[in-house]
């Protein structure tokens, strides 16, 4: 699933699981109302990992819980290696690693997991 589709479903999902609309999302979340609906209608391909982590602080979870809901592979290897990576880097280099690695291809993708995985054993 493309990063833009995969961020529509989940923040409708959230959206419904606390019975909130996209006005109040935006509220609590500091992101624009237009934002929010590019995302959720899908005329926006790949939300910045800066808006996925205003919205997820704005509705009190981690982005490891935003990825968390799904069992694709791709996402499920994102979550593990930022979460290893959270004790070893910055915010920053996690949020830019993780803006790469969605939208990446899955050959490219699969390549940088593995060197990503290999640099994280050898810090630890």
């Amino acid at each position: 699933m493309e990063s833009g589709k995969f961020c529509s479903k989940r923040i409708y999902e959230l959206c419904r699981e606390r019975n909130l609309s996209v006005n109040k999302l935006c509220k609590l979340c500091g992101v624009t109302q237009s934002s929010v609906e590019n995302i959720i209608t899908g005329r926006s391909k790949n939300p910045t990992v800066g808006t996925i982590i205003k919205i997820c602080n704005g509705l009190g979870i981690t982005v490891n819980d935003f990825f968390n809901s799904y069992d694709s592979n791709k996402f499920s290897e994102i979550r593990k290696v930022t979460i290893e990576m959270e004790s070893l880097l910055t915010a920053e280099e996690v949020k830019e690693i993780v803006n790469c690695l969605v939208c990446m291809d899955e050959k490219k993708y699969k390549r940088v997991i593995e060197k990503l995985e290999m640099q994280l054993e050898i810090r630890r």
